[in-house]
């Protein structure tokens, strides 16, 4: 079992594609992960002065535009591998 993402996907033609759509997914998922740990991180802390509350709010903020950009990003290596293995599909036969 390999932990890369699309790893029964092969290609003759289209390497770098499947190359950039892998870095993409990857790339996207740790970004995922991360906004994930920073928004409950910062729920749960209790602001203690203006500038935390500010802190606060900027950093949750920042999550949602970072979760926004983690889906477009996994949308995005999801249709190159897509048509990686159309391009396999159809010049093997």
């Amino acid at each position: 079992m390999k932990l890369y993402p699309f790893s029964q996907i092969t290609s003759k033609n289209l390497k770098l594609l499947l190359l950039a759509a892998r870095l993409i997914a990857s790339s996207a998922i740790v970004l995922f992960i991360a906004t994930v740990v920073f928004a409950i991180y910062f729920f749960f802390v209790t602001p203690q002065t203006i500038m935390e509350t500010v802190l606060k709010q900027g950093v949750l903020s920042y999550s949602v535009f970072a979760f926004i950009t983690a889906a477009i990003l996994l949308v995005i290596s999801g249709l190159s591998a897509a048509v990686v293995s159309c391009e396999y599909k159809y010049t093997n036969d």
